[in-house]
């Protein structure tokens, strides 16, 4: 009949294949490649890494200019050293870090730009501009024993 709308039943045994189907698709392990490795080349040469993956941080010595510099340690054996546009307070005391990649991107790249939010107690959220960012080659000083 026109204007009338036929629904199909199902019986409960299909029902449930078709739940349980759905289920286990729903479950089943995805491969991330992404974020299981750093993202190298994606933003035109430029070494990339998700924030997700980083393991630490640890204070470097100070740039040429007096500007705070850190490594950040990205999943077993990766470095970066970040340089800031100036001295960062409380970045020597900081406990824990966080970027803002301005551009939206969802990874923190060299040459694009990026925040470094370090924690203040006195002032809520410090937030420090980096000058640059750069992975560290395996031997130079600052990298991790065992990188490649």
């Amino acid at each position: 009949m026109p204007g009338k709308t036929h629904f199909k039943r199902f019986r409960p045994a299909t029902c449930a294949a078709l739940g349980l189907a759905a289920l286990a698709a729903a479950c089943a392990p995805v491969e991330d490649t992404a974020s299981s490795q750093l993202a190298a080349g994606e933003e035109g040469g430029r070494e990339c890494f998700y924030p997700r993956n980083v393991t630490g941080f640890r204070n470097a010595p100070e740039g040429p200019d007096g500007s705070s510099r850190i490594y950040v340690d990205v999943r077993a054996s990766d470095t970066f050293l970040f340089e800031l546009f100036s001295p960062c307070r409380e970045l020597t005391f900081a406990r824990s870090i966080a970027f803002d990649t301005i551009s939206g991107v969802g990874r923190v790249c060299s040459g694009l730009e990026v925040d470094l939010l370090v924690p203040d107690p006195n002032l809520g959220t410090q937030r420090c501009q980096v000058k640059m960012i750069r992975k560290l080659e395996p031997g130079e000083e600052g990298a991790r024993a065992g990188a490649k």
